[in-house]
């Protein structure tokens, strides 16, 4: 017996494992490899065991990791079963035997990220036919055909909204992407009918919250993974929207159990038990010269056409899910945010997108104007774990280009992409081409707002982060842009250049603001040094650039001195809403002092030799109805050093809405005046017999979420806890809890909730307005009863003159106003019911005649039921 390899047709082993027939690309159809065994040649009598396994048979060569050839299955012809050239060419019964059993092998997303997939480390692998499967609960009777498994190299791109074809009918769809955090729901498939749905958030720095896993009852053992996979990043751009997933696992949970006596082609289960499987052919194969003879499964035996021996070999076929490998699957789009950056050897780096908060990016690597690689970064110092800033695009086993994502810019005037850190190494012999440079993309070129500094510089402040924490600052020499960055007030604020030869200019951004009526920049630590000898030129200045000089609410103090809240932080449409902030300026005689950017519990303060004011911003509030600002400790001092005002106090409000009003004792009223447009904040009030006499903005979250007030002498009056603001489209609310009050008389508690216990308020989503009711054209309603239900509290309702027959019922605090007794008539329906049934404190009725309440049961033509601080005159009630 002698042995050959079969040129062209045979592949060494580990080889092998590749396959000779067609690879597959991510997103492709399903394709077919074909592998051929070592070939058998028998002149004479099989004097030994002919056998295949993994080391002359690439179809028993499987790549588990690190293309190392691994396999369990033997193929085996009984010594002394063939002789050739033509004496014996049959295989007869129980001569050709087949074996495999199951091995341990760890999850490729725990080999690499230490993660688990649900709850496992490790599966039982089982090849079996030749194909690659998992043995459900180590049973090597129950295989389970592998789909994929992805390594670390590979990764898919979705959009949301694409539906990802997995193969055998499994779909994987990015369902959508959360709004205001980093969650994507993802809706996994089979044969159209949804599986399961998961929400994945990758925000935090637990990387196994990152895991997506659906596991189902597989051949009767429960919570066995089907499909896994790892959501490495997460992105809603301002053009895109989409997710990568990396370690992608998937098996077929249909299971046929495998059995003693089962037939599978020409062989029989001989013997099977946790430990393996033992299959032989319980009818004659025949090989016949230029055939192919099945076995089992995709497996047979081809015989050549050589008349002076039995020649043959195995043969395999396997089918290849469209998913195998993960390269190409990008999306692909007309995006671009400036044009690509050349790097070497053809390659390019293009930024496609940025996050609508401007702290992600969306880029790709091209060759040859070819997308062949994609990332969705986070910011590098907001990125909770280092893999979330970096890109790595590796070909063959060497990393050719890595870069790091310093900044992403969502500005008012352009967007920008600021890489860092890049490095290219050749793909011809690995020499480093690009070391640590860094680039900045951006999508339009704004004049911004010109700072002329010393020796031809000018420190240009070219758009400001649509979050109001990022600023785009260029320096130029001479019309030269010599540096550019993109810098943020809390993570990375210092802007550094230097000449060269010995000059340079630092400064450090202190706030950014983004107002309703301006946008502002200031700079503080500002230095600058000659490029001729490096004398210090500016030393420690500070710069404020304004794009407009808005009028703002003034407030006179002392001595001429002026207090103006020139603008808010504009929160309307903001993608993260982050701190409140105010622009406050101090000025004397028209004469601009100070100003300042500042968020609450910070201090404001000016001095000139004895001459002082200072004061602690309270809350900044950016109400639906009205914005407001509430200052506290102000003091202010004269140029002699005498107090003008002590411990002060001071609210800027541009108007004064009022909710829904809720009753106390002894006087007292609780009123929501208004709550915050991204719905967690609520300005709150209490009075006194109509007068205010504590106001507050309090937050839902944290711990600020008390409403107090301790009246003159100390004593705890009333006091809430805020649970809830909401802001819905149709309403908002606020929701109150431990809400008590103590009498000032005795101290006695008058109102004390229960664990348990709420009071919700509505709280007007409009300023109070008047609705008018007539008969004629352009009025709002033709009854009263109709613009009552459709009002507000704090609305007035108008009613032109004429006869009106209904009865009205008013619940909730309204002024009702006629055009006068003698214009209006109102008739009740009923003769037995009133005419005016007034339900709801502070309600004002004036203008009317009531008339027609006279039969059985009529109480008045106006009444008022258990109410207070009604006020009703100017009416005529005719009984």
């Amino acid at each position: 017996m002698t042995w050959r390899l079969l040129p062209v047709l045979v592949v060494a082993a580990v080889l092998a494992c590749v396959g000779t027939g067609m690879g597959m690309d991510a997103g492709a159809g399903a394709g077919v490899l074909e592998f051929d065994g070592e070939v058998v040649q028998l002149t004479g009598a099989q004097t030994g065991d002919s056998i295949w396994n993994k080391s002359n048979f690439g179809g028993f060569c499987y790549n588990l990791s690190d293309d190392a050839c691994v396999g369990t299955e033997a193929l085996t012809i009984a010594a002394y079963t063939l002789e050739g050239p033509d004496i014996d060419r049959t295989i007869d019964e129980n001569c050709l035997i087949y074996t495999t059993y199951p091995i341990w092998h760890e999850y490729e997303l725990y080999r690499n990220l230490g993660l688990t997939v649900g709850g496992n480390s490790t599966y039982w692998v089982e090849f079996w036919m030749g194909e690659e499967c998992i043995a459900i609960n180590q049973s090597a009777n129950s295989p389970a055909k592998l789909l994929v498994e992805w390594d670390s190299t590979n990764t898919r791109t979705i959009a949301t909204g694409e539906e990802w074809d997995l193969g055998m009918g499994y779909t994987l769809n990015a369902v959508g992407i959360d709004h205001r955090s980093d969650k994507v729901l993802l809706s996994l498939k089979k044969n159209g009918m949804e599986l399961d749905d998961m929400i994945i958030d990758v925000s935090g720095s637990d990387l196994q919250d990152r895991v997506c896993t659906y596991t189902a009852n597989v051949s009767g053992v429960p919570d066995t993974p089907v499909f896994s996979c790892y959501v490495s990043a997460v992105f809603r751009g301002t053009r895109s929207n989409m997710v990568q997933v990396k370690y992608v696992f998937l098996i077929d949970d249909t299971v046929t159990g495998i059995h003693a006596g089962d037939d599978y082609g020409v062989m029989e289960v001989k013997t099977i038990s946790s430990s393996g499987i033992t299959l032989k052919n319980d009818v004659p194969i025949d090989l016949t010269s230029n055939t192919t003879t099945p076995i089992i499964g995709n497996l047979s035996f081809k015989t050549t056409g050589n008349t002076s021996a039995v020649e043959f070999y195995p043969h395999l076929i396997r089918e290849e899910p469209p998913i195998h490998s993960g390269g190409g699957g990008f999306v692909l789009d007309n995006y671009w945010i400036d044009s690509s950056w050349n790097l070497s050897e053809n390659y390019s780096i293009a930024a496609k997108d940025v996050s609508p908060g401007g702290d992600k990016a969306r880029i790709v690597v091209l060759k040859n104007g070819v997308v062949v690689g994609e990332a969705l970064l986070t910011e590098e110092l907001r990125a909770s774990v280092d893999s979330d800033c970096s890109y790595s695009y590796v070909k063959n086993g060497t990393e050719i280009i890595n870069a790091t994502l310093k900044a992403a810019f969502r500005g008012y005037a352009s967007n920008g992409v600021g890489l860092a850190e890049v490095y290219q190494r050749s793909e011809v012999d690995g020499s480093i081409l690009t070391n640590n440079a860094s680039h900045l993309f951006k999508s339009a070129d704004p004049a911004g707002i010109p700072w002329h500094l010393a020796d031809g510089y000018i420190l240009a402040m070219k758009d400001i982060g649509f979050n109001d924490d990022d600023v785009w600052l260029e320096l130029s020499k001479n019309g030269v842009v010599v540096e550019e960055e993109i810098l943020n007030e809390d993570y990375a604020s210092m802007f550094v250049y230097t000449s060269g030869t010995g000059g340079g200019v630092t400064c450090m951004v202190d706030r950014v603001f983004g107002g309703c009526e301006a946008n502002a920049v200031k700079l503080v630590n500002i230095s600058q040094y000659s490029d001729v000898n490096g004398t210090t030129l500016i030393a420690e200045e500070s710069h404020f650039y304004r794009s407009a000089d808005p009028a703002g609410m003034a407030w006179e103090l002392m001595d001429e001195y002026v207090l103006t809240m020139k603008d808010l932080k504009d929160s309307h449409g903001r993608w993260f809403h982050g701190e409140d902030k105010v622009w406050l300026e101090l000025s004397k005689d028209g004469i601009m002092l100070k100003e300042d950017i500042l968020e609450s519990g910070d201090l404001f303060a000016y001095e000139n030799g004895l001459e002082s004011v200072d004061c602690t911003v309270e809350a900044v509030f950016k109400g639906c109805l009205a914005d407001v600002v509430k200052l506290k400790n102000i003091n202010q001092y004269s140029s002699t050093g005498v107090p003008l005002i002590e411990n002060g106090s001071k609210t800027y409000a541009t108007a004064d809405p009022a909710g829904e009003m809720w009753e106390l004792y002894e006087g007292y009223s609780f009123v929501p005046k208004d709550i915050d447009i991204n719905g967690d904040k609520a300005w709150l009030s209490l009075l006194k017999d109509g007068v205010i006499v504590k106001d507050a903005i309090v937050v839902d979250y944290g711990d600020d979420c008390w409403f107090e007030y301790y009246n003159a002498t100390g004593a705890l009056v009333f006091r809430a806890y805020l649970d809830a603001v909401f802001y819905g489209t149709e309403s908002r609310l606020i929701q109150l809890t431990y809400a008590s009050q103590y009498s000032e008389i005795n101290g006695s508690a008058l109102i004390l909730f229960d664990k348990g216990d709420k009071k919700t308020f509505l709280v007007s989503y409009r300023h109070p307005t008047t609705l008018t009711v007539g008969d004629h054209s352009g009025v709002d309603f033709t009854s009263i009863q109709a613009a009552i239900d459709a009002a507000l509290p704090g609305d007035t309702v108008y009613v032109y003159a004429g006869t009106y027959s209904e009865d009205v019922g008013v619940n909730k605090r309204l002024t009702l106003e006629g055009e006068g007794a003698d214009a209006v008539t109102v008739t009740n329906h009923a003769s037995d019911s009133p005419i005016f049934n007034v339900t709801a404190d502070y309600v004002n009725i004036s203008g009317f005649t009531a008339t027609g309440a006279t039969g059985w049961g009529a109480r008045a033509g106006i009444y008022l039921c258990d109410v207070d601080h009604c006020n009703i005159s100017n009416n005529n009630v005719l009984i």
